[in-house]
């Protein structure tokens, strides 16, 4: 998806920052009973698009109640992820590592990050 596409489909909900390439979305996206931030990353260069969309919940991780439903969520959706233990969580990696497309959770304590995103070859950035 490139920038121009994005600016269409979000408007003036779409909010530049400071970092070129890197937008977010004036919007809480409701999943899992949590309230998550959009973050849109793209490449450097402007005709590689989107490289990754990054949600961060703000309402905390109760319980691991909405990692736990998140987690439940993708894994029905791209199948059983590979796991590796954090400094107050889970990682979970889904998608083959040669794969051009990867998604991550991270389920912590005080938090759930989603990181969908693209890969190019090296060098083509």
């Amino acid at each position: 998806m490139s920038e121009a596409e994005v600016r269409e489909l979000f408007g003036t909900r779409l909010k530049e920052t400071p970092w070129p390439g890197i937008f977010f979305v004036d919007m809480l996206e409701h999943y899992c009973g949590g309230d998550f931030e959009v973050q849109l990353n793209f490449f450097a260069n402007p005709n590689k698009g989107l490289a990754s969309v990054y949600l961060e919940n703000r309402t905390g991780n109760p319980g691991g109640v909405i990692g736990n439903c998140v987690l439940d969520d993708i894994t029905k959706k791209l199948g059983h992820p590979r796991t590796r233990k954090q400094i107050d969580g889970e990682e979970y990696s889904f998608g083959k590592q040669s794969s051009n497309l990867h998604t991550t959770l991270y389920t912590l304590t005080h938090r759930v990050v989603i990181i969908y995103e693209g890969r190019l070859p090296p060098g083509d950035y």
